[in-house]
């Protein structure tokens, strides 16, 4: 009785018999210990038993007991107990009728097994499934909608294909169905099959990803096609080496054909603007020697007895001509920095020196038009700046210029000051101002504010344009603000000479 007591408690197996006539209950010692009731002195009845039965479960426990004493043979069920002390345990309890020779049901005897923790178990892996499955179906969902081909070769078997997603059916233009469990040799021509298993095997050997940037692919429908390949190696947990081979193949054919069509007309647009430019830059040579001619005519006319409406003609000519040899410098200027031939030098020079001298040159036609032109210096100015002197003396005529010509009355101020390790140089005007709207036309070639500037100032648009290009190739900045009616005020910036 004893080895029986100790193999019940080793194995969590309890027993119990019940005398029906008697209507008497006896319980095992383990039987009680599962219950929580040895040692409690405790009176096992079939309603004691009852009550240790959550309410959930009494039905079903009634029902296969009430089933097997009708006759309808042995029962099994499992179900909650709940213990003297709250805690709730699973178990698992068969029930066997034995009959008296007549045939009355006699004894009902049984075992009561405690499968808490295989619940637990079944419990944590059912969550577990769950949570594989639902990361499977994500996983399958993504791979499937992905808008590249997927697919999966097994290393170990000749590289066959064991997934093969839609986007792979629909570039490929192979059905699911006709690749799983072939290999590249059973649908490609030698040359393409081969060509597939050399980069196959590289992943395989090496273990390591293989970008191939363009694999071609013939297909049945679109003839040849290039493909952008990655393929990974896939290691299974437990194994020192790939089983598995992943490979993401995405469709460049339109992106190569759309990059080589952009390419030509890229270079054909680059043609075009080097034969432009070479037959502005020839061009304005050719007229530049003749204009010079004629300017220096014009001069020499200037110097002989005329009268006063020959005077005014000969002016006219002069200034006319020196009109359109500033314009065919302009255009010169212009397709220089179009054919990437404009060459400025980076050495120290005195930028008080080169604004003086600017101010200088444009004095007459400030005091021309009683407009008060102001030069501005700190003391403590740097006296040397990096850059090209004449190239920037080009860039503060224009704005100079293009201050005093936009101003009617008031004053024009060229300012320097430090800032930061650089000198800027501010062109203040009280001209008419340029409106917010017309702002980013200001910097692009052959743009003025508004048509109407062209035939109220003259220009060509393309003072600014070179300027701000001239500023750029010196590694220095031009921008400026603006208020209309209220004047304008351009500033450029060079770095300074020196650490």
């Amino acid at each position: 009785m004893k080895n029986l007591q100790e193999a019940q408690q080793l194995a969590h197996l309890g027993s119990w018999e019940w005398d029906i006539a008697a209507d008497t209950v006896l319980w095992s010692e383990e039987q009680l210990r599962l219950f929580g009731e040895h040692g409690r002195g405790f009176k096992p009845t079939f309603d004691a038993f009852m009550s240790h039965v959550p309410e959930s479960d009494r039905e079903s426990v009634q029902t296969a007991i009430r089933n097997t004493l009708e006759g309808n043979g042995d029962y099994y069920i499992e179900h909650e107990i709940m213990r003297p002390d709250g805690t709730v345990r699973f178990v698992a309890e068969q029930g066997r009728l034995i009959c008296a020779p007549d045939g009355k049901p006699e004894r009902l005897i049984g075992t009561t097994l405690d499968i808490t923790e295989r619940k637990r178990y079944e419990s944590a892996l059912k969550a577990k499934q769950r949570e594989l499955e639902i990361q499977t179906a994500f996983l399958k969902t993504i791979v499937e909608n992905i808008p590249a081909a997927v697919f999966i070769k097994d290393i170990r078997d000749d590289f066959r294909v064991t997934l093969w997603n839609k986007s792979a059916e629909e570039i490929f233009q192979v059905r699911r169905e006709d690749i799983i469990g072939k290999t590249a040799h059973d649908l490609w021509p030698k040359e393409q099959a081969d060509l597939y298993l050399e980069s196959d095997k590289r992943v395989a050997y090496d273990g390591k990803p293989v970008d191939v940037r363009e694999e071609p692919s013939q297909t049945r429908d679109r003839g040849t096609i290039l493909l952008n390949t990655v393929k990974l190696p896939l290691i299974i947990p437990g194994s020192s080496e790939p089983e598995y081979l992943l490979a993401i193949s995405n469709d460049i054919t339109n992106e190569k054909r759309v990059t080589a069509e952009l390419q030509a007309a890229k270079e054909a647009a680059e043609g075009a603007t080097r034969t432009k430019s070479e037959f502005l830059a020839m061009m304005s040579h050719e007229i530049r020697t003749p204009m010079n001619g004629v300017l220096g005519m014009a001069d020499l006319l200037m110097h002989t007895p005329l009268s006063e409406e020959q005077a005014k003609m000969v002016e006219t000519l002069k200034y006319s001509g020196e009109v359109l040899l500033s314009l065919i410098d302009d255009l010169l200027d212009y397709s220089k920095i179009e054919a990437g031939k404009m060459e400025v030098e980076s050495q120290p020079f005195p930028l008080r020196d080169t604004i003086r001298e600017s101010v200088d040159l444009l004095r007459a036609q400030s005091d021309q038009k009683g407009i008060d032109l102001t030069v501005v210096f700190p003391q403590d100015l740097p006296g040397l700046v990096m850059g090209d002197p004449g190239r920037t003396r080009q860039v503060l005529l224009n704005l100079i210029s293009n201050a005093i010509k936009f101003t009617y009355a008031g004053n024009v101020v060229i300012e320097a000051s430090v800032e930061g390790r650089c000198i800027r140089t501010e062109v203040r005007d009280t001209g008419i101002g340029i409106s917010e709207e017309t702002r980013p036309r200001i910097f692009r070639k052959f743009s003025q504010a508004d048509a109407s500037t062209a035939r109220r100032f003259g220009g060509t648009g393309l003072g600014l344009a070179i300027s701000k290009s001239l500023m750029d190739l010196m590694g220095g900045q031009l921008d400026f603000h603006s208020v209309v009616g209220q004047g304008s005020t351009f500033y450029l910036t060079l770095p300074m000479a020196g650490d």
